[in-house]
């Protein structure tokens, strides 16, 4: 749940993610998800994926070499939604990887 999208799947993935850590500490397994194209919606409603993402709580450090014009896209959009360049980034890539990939 949440108020937003975003905010229900960002609240999605942390409770997948603490699925798994507790599947994980009772040794039973992860059950694996369920074939998007057999899962039956309703008009009105929407299917996304939730990525499995295990952090690790640790940061690593990792240069990256970006076109200008992207560095300058994701700096303006980090400081529209009123976040930093790395926690953008980050945002991005669990949303690429809800989408599938």
């Amino acid at each position: 749940m949440g108020k937003t999208v975003d905010e229900a799947m960002v609240n999605a993935e942390e409770a997948l993610r603490d699925y798994a850590i507790e599947a994980e500490k009772d040794n039973e397994a992860i059950i694996p998800p369920s074939n998007m194209e057999r899962v039956e919606t309703q008009a009105g409603q929407a299917l996304v994926s939730i990525p499995l993402i295990r952090l690790s709580g640790r940061s690593v450090r990792r240069h990256m070499t970006l076109d200008e014009g992207v560095a300058a896209f994701i700096d303006s959009e980090a400081r529209r939604r009123g976040m930093t360049r790395t926690a953008y980034v980050e945002w991005m890539a669990r949303r690429v990887a809800e989408m599938g990939g």
